[in-house]
């Protein structure tokens, strides 16, 4: 009998990392406007002209978002079972990245759904009402940082306790996933600040705080298929040792 491949469904959930990022640059970045974000300092009268101007882009950018945050999950899921191949006799590290995932999906879906209310509703309420709704969504966004900074966490201790020689997923990269999800604790000051670097649209807390997020995705995405091709080999090989 033909020995079934575990690995068979990890190239697809791999993937879901890339086509997330491309989703969110496309969706929420690009067509949403938040290159940077809007401005919280101006006034409730400029906010509506710019929400009822770019009113369609928005939404549509809103619900690319919603449509692909679920592959964060997937990727997450992925990152859980190289997690507990590093990890073999614990895995309680990979079931908290796990978790991790799963509510920083939620951070994704909430705040994008009161986006495209803001903007369905454009034409009838008033502009300080709908500015409320679009903070609101932005304050969940930006301090719902707790679920990403655990699940980056988890994934770098996990990872530094691969007993492999050479390791499923550099020191580097681990390191880099504990200091990038530890650092989002600056978000705890955005609510503080309508301008400056600190502002949401500030060089501090957007330009860099928040772009870590898409770079260090962008930089794990590499070394998870890295790891799946390590670990395929590991399972050829013990396969042959078998025979």
């Amino acid at each position: 009998m033909t020995e079934r491949d575990p690995y068979r469904y990890m190239g697809v959930l791999a993937w879901s990392g890339p086509i997330f990022l491309l989703g969110a640059i496309l969706g929420w970045a690009v067509l949403g406007h938040n290159l940077p974000p809007y401005s919280p300092a101006r006034s409730p009268e400029e906010f509506l002209e710019f929400i009822q101007t770019n009113q369609y882009q928005i939404q549509l950018g809103m619900i690319i978002m919603m449509t692909v945050a679920p592959l964060y999950l997937m990727w997450g899921y992925a990152v859980t079972r190289i997690m507990q191949k590093a990890d073999a006799y614990n895995d309680i590290m990979a079931t908290l990245q796990l978790w991790g995932a799963g509510f920083t999906m939620l951070v994704f879906f909430v705040p994008c759904g009161l986006w495209i209310g803001v903007t369905f509703r454009a034409d009838s309420m008033d502009a300080a009402s709908l500015r409320f709704m679009f903070d609101t969504a932005w304050m969940f966004f930006d301090t719902g940082f707790s679920p990403v900074t655990m699940q980056f966490c988890a994934f770098g201790v996990c990872f530094l306790s691969d007993p492999r020689e050479v390791p499923l997923m550099p020191r580097w990269v681990s390191w880099l996933g504990i200091w990038v999800g530890i650092s989002f604790f600056v978000f705890m000051l955005m609510p503080f600040f309508k301008e400056g670097p600190l502002a949401r649209d500030g060089m501090l807390m957007f330009w860099i705080e928040f772009s870590l997020f898409f770079w260090f995705l962008v930089i794990a995405c590499v070394y998870v298929f890295k790891a799946i091709g390590k670990l395929k080999a590991e399972h050829a090989a013990s396969g042959a040792v078998a025979a």
